[in-house]
């Protein structure tokens, strides 16, 4: 029963309020410790601490000066362990001589058993109020999208804070009990070293629990705002987390630094003045940056959309604050820094046009033309495929201009972005289609052969020569050969027409 007890310890806890409380309660437990002091203590305190007084607070004075001269401020400070710790002490001791524990070995014995039973029990009160507190607050860890394995790390990060500062507190009762002297233990240098790990542990707890919840944040409301524009939460959700990343762990990396006695202000100064040498030298990555944010803030480009940027276009895989990363249709990727982009061409940004030029022959009709086209628009507004992406019917514009050979007919269709050039495609696949069955030309370039002509405007004969070795082969040589100048003697070889002997009568 009692393994079954300890055994949720190992569960996990939703418990910075719980956190906050037991700093709280602990300092408020000093306080009222110190107001049930006896009052000759007091009055003797008093007395001492009256005639301290000059040389304490001179000291204080010089030790103020020397920390805001250093510029170290430890949060160690403000945790006030070793005197709590001291009137937690001298508290138990006097209820232990009230009740008269401490006057024999079975007496400090029966005392032990209780201490150690009531810490016990403290435990499982506390794991079953904190168990409680999760189940509250679990709709909190969903709305700030904290996953179950980071919300079991927090839980068990500050239950086991807890148990460390009631094994604390019992160790040191159990000290008392059985008269063990806790002033060499527990010496000034071991209480600054407790104070300074439990601050460690407190920042390096709280700075993790403060990145992981402003990213649930960042994202519940990028998710919600961009319930219409899925792309923009995608480009700009990886900005804010990073900046959310950078921003936490320089400022808990400078407080975990100043509590281990680092001065920080001088590495301060380092980073502003290496700041200032980078801005100098790195002018291309401030443009970067620069031109980053203003594309990024004016919303010129997303995720997942076909730009031309630098001369490149491809599709939109990447965006951070600097550079941008484009997938072109055979794979090539293209990393662009902002610097070189000068001018954004958005081939889907809201909508998109498939633009259709229609060439035809100079001998079709063009009115019959364009009520063809309308007739394939109308089909694929009926077409259950593509219906969905049409935003708006055919618009046309008519005759466009006149070709070499055709006849250029403009128009457009209005889709949702990225389906412009599947519906490009079909678009011209059942225009060929109608074309031909109704018999219309689509012309194309024809290549004529011209031999030549000699100085006299003679166009040489075109031979056609078989082989002679192959008398069956079907194929022929086409030779071109000069024209011959006739000479007078071939003239009067050349036969005389019909009727003509070539004589005079």
């Amino acid at each position: 029963m009692f393994t079954k007890s300890i055994k949720p310890f190992k569960h996990i806890y939703f418990l910075a309020i719980v956190l906050v409380v037991a700093f709280s309660l602990l300092h408020n437990g000093f306080l009222v410790a110190n107001s049930y002091a006896q009052p000759s203590q007091a009055i003797a305190e008093q007395i001492s601490q009256n005639d301290a007084e000059p040389n304490d607070k001179q000291s204080a004075d010089s030790d103020t000066a020397a920390e805001e001269e250093s510029g170290n401020i430890n949060l160690s400070d403000s945790i006030p362990i070793d005197e709590a710790l001291e009137v937690w002490e001298d508290k138990f001791s006097s209820i232990l001589a009230d009740l008269g524990l401490n006057n024999s070995l079975h007496a400090r014995l029966a005392a032990s058993a209780a201490i150690i039973v009531i810490a016990l029990m403290l435990m499982l009160v506390a794991n079953r109020i904190t168990k409680k507190v999760r189940q509250r607050i679990t709709h909190l860890a969903r709305r700030v999208h904290l996953s179950p394995s980071k919300t079991r790390f927090y839980q068990r990060a500050i239950l086991w804070l807890i148990n460390f500062l009631l094994v604390v507190g019992a160790a040191s009762a159990l000290a008392v009990t059985w008269g063990v002297d806790t002033d060499t233990l527990a010496n000034d240098t071991v209480m600054a070293a407790l104070a300074n790990l439990l601050t460690i542990y407190f920042i390096v707890l709280a700075g993790t629990m403060i990145v992981h919840i402003a990213n649930g944040l960042v994202e519940s409301l990028f998710k919600r705002w961009g319930s219409k524009s899925q792309s923009r939460t995608n480009t700009l959700l990886p900005i804010a987390r990073n900046t959310v990343y950078v921003t936490c762990f320089v400022i808990f990396t400078l407080m975990l630094l100043a509590e281990l006695g680092i001065n920080v202000m001088p590495l301060l100064a380092g980073a502003g003045v290496l700041g200032f040498a980078i801005g100098f030298g790195a002018q291309t990555l401030i443009k970067d940056l620069l031109m980053g944010f203003i594309i990024i803030f004016e919303d010129l480009i997303q995720v997942d959309d076909v730009v031309t940027l630098a001369g490149r276009t491809g599709i939109v895989e990447r965006i951070t604050i600097r550079k941008v990363q484009l997938r072109d249709l055979s794979g090539n990727v293209y990393t662009i820094p902002f610097s070189e982009v000068d001018i954004v061409e958005n081939k889907t940004k809201d909508f998109s046009y498939a633009m259709l030029e229609i060439g035809v022959a100079y001998r079709e009709n063009v009115d019959d033309v364009m009520a063809m086209l309308i007739e394939v628009d109308k089909q694929l507004q009926d077409d259950d495929d593509f219906k969905d992406i049409l935003l708006e019917p055919l618009e046309m514009f008519g005759l466009d201009k006149f070709g070499d050979s055709a006849v250029v007919i403009k128009a457009r269709i209005k889709t949702v972005p990225l389906q412009q050039w599947n519906v490009l495609r079909e678009f011209n696949r059942r225009v060929k289609i109608l074309f031909d069955e109704r018999n219309v030309e689509i012309p194309f370039p024809h290549q004529t052969i011209y031999f030549g002509e000699d100085k006299n405007g003679t166009a040489p004969p075109l031979h056609l020569k078989a082989d002679s070795n192959d008398k069956t082969s079907e194929h022929a040589t086409i030779e071109a050969k000069p024209a011959q100048k006739k000479t007078n003697t071939d003239k009067a070889n050349q036969p005389a027409p019909d009727g003509d002997s070539g004589e005079d009568s």
